[in-house]
């Protein structure tokens, strides 16, 4: 004998789905979710070190040359250095090696000595290498021009008294201006001499 599949009974009340609160938000269907090996893989993600820097990057000129950026290249035309490139707090904008503070000193020792001829040499040898010996060493070759018309006009009269006192003056003026220039280069501090004609920018 076949037994008929039973039929629903329409007169059962059916049970209804649970009611979520509206705080739960929506819920996605199970069906509409992206299968699982769609996912991000992990090892795609971007690693750590490799996020951009914050804001435009920066460069910085260790070295001074002749060739090298316009900043750096202002260093070597008097014309252009700061009012803070002289006198006491002058080291942090020249920051000079030991060998450019020596040679630097020896820039006023050697005119103290010789005149205006190391003053000269080191100048021709300097000036398109280290900024800092350029400029001490162009102060110095300044003052010598300059002092050079006394020296030649006391050196006329040294028969007679008036002579001798101008070179006396002369040369009192001469080493306590080098003195000073030699300690300011010794601390590393660009030196202007008070009375050198700029002849030589």
């Amino acid at each position: 004998m076949t037994q008929n599949p039973q039929q629903p009974d329409d007169s059962q009340p059916r049970p209804m789905p649970p009611d979520y609160p509206a705080a739960s938000g929506p819920q996605q269907p199970y069906g509409s979710q992206p299968p699982y090996g769609s996912q991000t893989p992990y090892g795609s993600q971007q690693p750590y070190g490799s996020q951009p820097p914050y804001g435009p990057p920066q460069s910085y000129s260790v070295s001074h040359s002749a060739n090298g950026p316009a900043a750096d290249r202002a260093l070597f035309n008097s014309q252009l250095l700061p009012p803070q490139a002289f006198g006491t707090g002058s080291e942090g904008f020249w920051q000079p090696s030991p060998s450019d503070r020596s040679a630097a000193v020896w820039t006023h020792i050697g005119s103290i000595l010789l005149g205006w001829l190391l003053p000269l040499i080191l100048f021709l040898v300097k000036k398109d290498e280290s900024p800092y010996v350029r400029e001490h060493a162009r102060q110095s070759l300044n003052f010598e021009l300059t002092l050079f018309p006394i020296f030649f006009i006391g050196s006329i009269f040294t028969l007679t008294g008036v002579g001798l006192l101008i070179l006396l003056a002369a040369a009192i003026v001469d080493i306590i201006f080098h003195v000073n220039g030699a300690i300011a280069a010794n601390r590393g501090q660009g030196y202007r001499i008070p009375l050198a004609i700029s002849m030589i920018k």
